[in-house]
This record gives C-alpha cells, sequence and structure tokens, in this order.
C-alpha cells in the first residue's frame, strides 16, 4: 500500500509515529479537515499535472485553486492535470491519499505561496484517510520541493485600491478613469429564446470568485427558487455557490483537466435546491474569451438526475452479476443465431485452465448458426479483484409455504468499509436441496452400521477421538466395551436371522439406556462401545450399566431363550489418556469380566474410584 512506502520514508527521518490514520475517510478537504481537526485552508491538498512530458506536484493550500494564467506564466503551459489512471502509474499514490513523500525520483514538486501563511500544515500520506501535521519548513525539506511558486489564487482577498488624499496644497486632478469589463450581454431576442430551451442556460466569470453573469428561468426553476433575489441568496450569486460542496473540489479539477486541452467541458455534479431538494445536473460548458479580455463559461445545464439513478443501479446490476459469477465460478454464454456470434461471460480460463474456443459452444447452437459459416467468438473475461471481497459459503434451511425444509446452498461477498467493517454484501441462493438429501443420505450410510443404526467402527472412533481433543481437563469420560455372552453358539443354534435380531435389540437397549449425546457404536460382530463425555456421577453411569448387563434381551421365536452382556470400563478425568489407551484398558476389563462368569462387568483397575 501506498501508505506503507510513505511511513517507511518517514522511518528514515525517525518521524514515522507523526503519522496519523483516521477511522474517517480524508479524500477531500472538507472530510480532511474534519478528520485532522483543522480549517479546511490548512489542508496542503496535491495536485498532479504533466508539463513537458514530466509529472510535477503542486502543493497548495486547501482554499487554494490553480490559476490557469499564473500557472501558464510559470510553467509556460497550459495546466494539464493527470488522470486518475495516471495519477497513480506516475506518482504511486492513488487519487485522495497523493502527497509528495515516497514518490518516484522523477517526480518535481513545488511549494504554493498560499501554505506560508499558516504556522502548520496537513498533507496526506499516501491513503484517503491519514496525514501529517508539518511547519512549511518541514514540508519544503521532506517533500524535497523545488521552489516556492505563485500559480494559486482565491486564497488571498483583492485588496482594493484606495487613492491617496492630497494635501491642501496640492490641486487635485481628475484622472481619466479606466473603462470597466463588462460582462457579456445577452440580447433580448436571445433571452427569450433560452427562456424557451429544455435546460438551463448561465455564463460566469472563468477566474476570480467565479461570479454569475446571467441565468435563465429554467436555471431558477432547476433551483426551486421563485426570483433571481432567492437564486442569489442561495448561491451567493457564484458558480461555486451553485455546486454540492461534497462535489466542488472534484468538479473543479475536471473542468481544469478538460480545459486544459480544449474549450469544452462536460462535468456532473449535485446542487441543493431551495426546497432542500438534491439533485444531479449535467454540465455543458464552454470557454470564452470575451471582447474585454475576459474569461467566460457559457453553460447549459440538465436535469440529470433519473439518469444518473438509473445508471448507478445498472452498475449495482452489473457488479452484482459479476460477483456472483465469480462466486459460483460459472460462464455464461450468450448465442446469436441470426449473426452466428457467441458471448461469453465469466471467468473461463480460471475454471477451465484455457481460453474459450468456439467448439466448446458448437453442440448449443442450432443448425442456421452453422448455416452462417464462420462463428464469430467474443470473451468478457470479469477481472475481478480477488483480495476486494471476502468468500464464503454456508448450508440453509429454508422453510417454503406448506412449512416444509427446504436446505439452500448461500454464496455471500462480503465487502469491507472504510472503518474495517462490513458495508455491503451480495450472496445467492443456489437450490441444493435434493443434492444435499442425496449427501446426507450416503454420508449417514457411511458413519452408521447398516443393520444396527447405530455409528460403524470408523465413524465412531473418529467422533471419540474428536471429543477428546477439544476435552477440558476437569471433564471426566468413559468408555464401555460390550459383546453378548455366548453369540457365537446362538448364531450357529438357531441362525443369523435371530443373531441379528439379537445385535438390534442390543442397539436399542444401548440408545435407551444411556444420553442421546453419549456415543454408541458397533465395532464389529457382537462387540459395541459407549462413550460418556462430561460423567459427573461416575457411580450412577456404573448402576445404569448393571442394569443394562443383567437385563435378559428375549426373542419369542426361540423359545424365550435369555441373551446376556459383558462389558468393560475405562476413566478418566482429562484427556491424558488416548483413544487407543482408553480402548486397550476398556477391552483389558471386558476380559476380566468374561473370566468371572460374564453377565457382568468390569473397571479398569488403575482407574477404579
Amino acid at each position: 500500500m501506498a501508505i506503507e512506502k510513505v511511513k517507511e520514508y518517514f522511518r528514515g527521518f525517525g518521524m514515522e509515529e507523526r503519522i496519523m490514520e483516521f477511522s474517517q475517510s480524508s479524500a477531500t478537504v472538507e472530510l480532511a479537515a474534519k478528520a485532522a481537526g483543522c480549517e479546511p485552508e490548512r489542508i496542503a491538498k496535491t495536485l498532479s499535472f504533466l508539463v513537458d512530458g514530466r509529472t510535477v506536484l503542486v502543493v497548495m493550500a486547501g482554499d487554494a485553486r490553480v490559476d490557469n494564467k499564473k500557472f501558464k506564466d510559470y510553467f509556460h503551459t497550459k495546466a494539464k492535470m493527470l488522470s486518475p489512471d495516471e495519477v497513480e502509474t506516475r506518482t504511486g499514490h492513488a487519487v485522495g491519499g497523493v502527497c509528495p513523500f515516497g514518490i518516484p525520483a522523477d517526480v518535481q514538486v513545488f511549494l504554493d505561496i498560499s501554505l506560508k501563511r499558516f504556522k502548520t500544515v496537513f498533507p496526506a500520506c499516501g491513503s484517503a484517510s491519514s496525514a501529517i501535521e508539518l511547519t512549511p519548513g518541514e514540508l519544503e525539506k521532506y517533500a524535497g520541493s523545488r521552489e516556492w511558486i505563485d500559480v494559486c489564487r482565491g486564497w488571498q482577498p483583492e485588496t482594493p485600491f484606495v487613492p491617496e488624499t492630497p494635501s491642501e496644497s496640492e490641486t487635485p486632478s481628475v484622472p481619466e478613469m479606466p473603462s470597466v469589463p463588462e460582462a457579456p450581454s445577452v440580447p433580448e431576442p436571445s433571452k427569450k429564446y433560452l427562456s424557451r430551451m429544455p435546460g438551463g442556460f448561465f455564463i460566469y466569470e472563468a477566474d476570480g470568485d467565479e461570479k454569475i453573469t446571467y441565468v435563465n428561468e429554467n436555471v431558477l426553476k432547476l433551483f426551486r427558487c421563485r426570483d433571481m433575489e432567492a437564486f442569489q441568496a442561495l448561491t451567493g450569486g457564484s458558480f461555486r455557490g451553485m455546486v454540492h460542496p461534497g462535489d466542488l473540489e472534484r468538479v473543479e479539477s475536471e473542468i481544469m483537466a478538460q480545459i486544459a486541452s480544449d474549450t469544452y467541458d462536460y462535468v456532473e455534479y449535485r446542487i441543493c435546491c431551495q426546497d432542500g431538494t438534491v439533485l444531479w445536473v449535467e454540465d455543458y460548458g464552454r470557454l470564452v474569451e470575451e471582447e474585454n479580455g475576459k474569461y467566460y463559461f457559457y453553460v447549459f445545464l440538465v436535469d440529470a438526475t433519473e439518469k444518473i439513478r438509473l445508471r448507478k443501479l445498472v452498475n449495482r446490476r452489473d457488479h452484482l452479476q459479476r460477483v456472483l459469477t465469480t462466486l459460483a465460478n460459472d460462464v455464461d454464454f450468450d448465442i446469436h443465431c441470426k449473426d452466428c456470434t457467441i458471448d461469453v461471460y465469466g471467468c473461463f480460463e480460471q475454471r477451465f485452465g484455457r481460453p474459450p474456443r468456439k467448439k466448446d459452444f458448437i453442440p448449443f447452437m442450432c443448425e442456421n448458426c452453422e448455416k452462417k459459416g464462420e462463428v464469430k467468438l467474443f470473451v468478457h473475461s470479469y477481472p475481478m479483484e480477488e483480495q476486494s471481497f471476502d468468500k464464503e459459503e454456508q448450508d440453509v434451511v429454508m422453510v417454503d409455504g406448506e412449512g416444509n425444509n427446504l436446505w439452500t446452498r448461500c454464496q455471500i461477498a462480503h465487502f469491507k468499509g472504510k472503518d474495517g467493517g462490513f458495508d455491503r454484501k451480495i450472496g445467492r441462493m443456489l437450490d441444493t436441496h435434493e443434492q444435499t438429501m442425496r449427501e446426507i443420505y450416503y454420508r449417514q450410510g457411511a458413519e452408521k452400521d447398516c443393520l444396527t443404526g447405530i455409528y460403524n467402527r470408523r465413524s465412531g472412533e473418529r467422533l471419540i477421538k474428536r471429543r477428546l481433543k477439544s476435552m477440558e481437563q476437569t471433564t471426566s469420560c468413559m468408555m464401555i466395551m460390550l459383546d453378548v455372552d455366548g453369540f457365537k453358539m446362538l448364531n450357529d443354534t438357531y441362525g443369523h436371522p435371530f443373531g441379528d435380531n439379537i445385535l438390534l435389540q442390543v442397539a436399542c437397549a444401548l440408545q435407551s439406556t444411556f444420553r442421546k449425546n453419549d456415543i454408541c457404536a458397533r465395532i464389529g460382530g457382537d462387540e459395541f462401545m459407549v462413550f460418556l463425555e462430561d460423567v459427573r456421577d461416575k457411580g450412577v453411569c456404573l448402576k445404569r450399566l448393571q442394569q443394562l448387563v443383567t437385563y435378559t434381551l428375549q426373542d419369542e421365536s426361540v423359545e424365550q431363550y435369555n441373551v446376556t452382556l459383558s462389558a468393560g470400563v475405562s476413566y478418566q478425568t482429562g484427556s491424558k489418556l488416548s483413544y487407543e489407551e482408553m480402548y486397550r484398558r476398556a477391552d483389558e476389563a471386558l476380559y476380566e469380566a468374561k473370566r468371572a462368569g460374564k453377565r457382568s462387568f468390569r473397571v479398569y483397575s488403575e482407574n477404579d474410584a
């Protein structure tokens, strides 16, 4: 980032800590003054010009404006401002954070004398939310300024001429009064014609206070003013008073940049009407030199509020579509059958690792397209900046009109604001219900034992390891290993359907005996495992286990044959024992229960309480 370059630059002088970074924007003079807590005129704004192929930065006071005549007299060329893209390319700083620090060596810096009247000033530091307070002398030193120049106007009030009072002995002579240049006049027939125009028309002085010399009735209507007196009170009788304060600096810079190479200019800006309404207008101006030697702007003004609203809406929707296409990694195409052309939109090359080809879309074309001859392919890739937003995907359940739960996958782009939070989120909802239900079905099939419906060995092991990893050191847990007494004999005697029914009854008994969040798994054959987390009373758990192993499982098809269980237990507080070690201890305890006569359980001796 540019501000990092500026920090590095000032670090060399031991001044990095003097750089101020704001939570709000300081991209304009008004915003910078508010952020820095100073007067707007003390903001040292930096404008970028192209002079004889060289990049020139002129640093001036916040209330100063470049005087075209003074600029030309000093630099011997018209003032031609750089475009925003050129500014960043040539200076390394983006518009809003341009400053004379940390810039390429070939960039020349000049300071305007409008800054000398202040004890300290505030230039930017490479970003639209930063500044540093410097004295004019420090600014001259650290900016590497070539010299102080005088190329601005508007910051110094004009001193009226006061003639000397003659002494009594002198005979006052009556000097010849100089001719006062008159503003350009508009003939009455022209005024009548201008009043019938669909838009507004006005004339204002190009220099000085930009005083308005003529407005037609449509300008008054546009500003919702009853008469010229109301318009004068609203705007102060100047062009600067017509423009919304938030747009003024940008508008004057754009006009200056355009008339540097031509006499015509076009700008868009907001105006504040007398009733408080804010409108957007299009300003078509031409710079004209009148016979009196003064320059005036002749301007046509058109209400563009609806046009700009629709354009912003289209741009917003276009950005929305680009973001959604990027989120889904989609490729869209538009086949024009009549002229046999194909337009491809999206990140085709990013998705497929190669540019699109005509033959990729031939299968979707009709016979009429193919008969036309050569197919024309136009690719519209979206150069979405990958770091401009944070991407997130999440599956959510939406309820339809009939109360059914439907799975939806939401893809969301989070756009960060200047304050570090999110100020915009763009998302799309994909219909993934059938796909998600299939995934759940297959996932459950892979996790669950197909006979009993409880977890299989692999899933049980994975879940228990996860519980042990996240368990706190003050939490107690218990692992129980169980198997059916004499199961092989039962299978051999009564058949596999009988044995399957016994295993299913055991699984149901485990689920009804222990809690819902306890993990029950069949780990193979007639062996089962239960893991209990957050065991607050070990005695209660062992009592339930005693009831389980002595409970008689029955199968009515085999003359009320009784089936019993044996179990082994390992117990610990904390997670010092691994899954493997708890498993080994529970298995050894189970073996002890079998040796003791079955239909019982044993707790591994080292952990027995």
